[in-house]
């Protein structure tokens, strides 16, 4: 095995912390491609943690961690994704929704967020969804990946300012 092979595991509860940091800098970086302000007060991130707690072994929800084999405590990435319904008035379909993915900014371009998505897909069609979304900003760099994933519009949301 290379010494920089990268490994991805199921996130345990021992991962709730790191976690919940990746998702804070996710959310943070976000910012900076035209997404809305982020709360810093630590009571929103005190029930990130509760939230991510609560949904570490659900088994409509999956993390997935990805470190280097031979660094395992060195958390570089991390997928969220959980099973959704559609909302009643349409016919029922299990929808997997991507809700987060980060890699660490030192290791992207490297196959990292590949891997991780490649894995829940894999996750995904072992618990039979019918299909995958997520959330872009427009502006983010990472639509790239997703599109050349497969991943392709089909909704659009527009958004207008208010002024004070």
């Amino acid at each position: 095995m290379k010494e920089n092979q990268i490994e991805i595991r199921t996130g345990t509860i021992e991962d709730v912390a790191v976690i919940t940091d990746l998702i804070r800098n996710m959310v943070l970086e976000m910012e900076n491609y035209s997404g809305h302000r982020v709360d810093k007060s630590n009571s929103v991130w005190i029930a990130m943690e509760k939230n991510v707690r609560s949904n570490i072994y659900s088994i409509e929800h999956i993390f997935l961690i990805a470190y280097h084999e031979s660094q395992k405590d060195d958390v570089i990435g991390m997928v969220s994704a959980d099973i959704e319904p559609l909302d009643s008035i349409f016919v029922e379909k299990k929808r997997l929704h991507l809700s987060a993915v980060y890699v660490e900014p030192n290791a992207r371009r490297k196959g990292v967020a590949e891997q991780l998505i490649g894995k829940m897909l894999e996750w995904g069609q072992q618990m039979n969804v019918e299909e995958v979304d997520l959330n872009v900003l427009v502006s983010n760099p990472a639509k790239q990946l997703y599109e050349k994933l497969g991943f392709k519009p089909n909704e659009i949301s527009l958004v207008k300012k208010m002024g004070k």
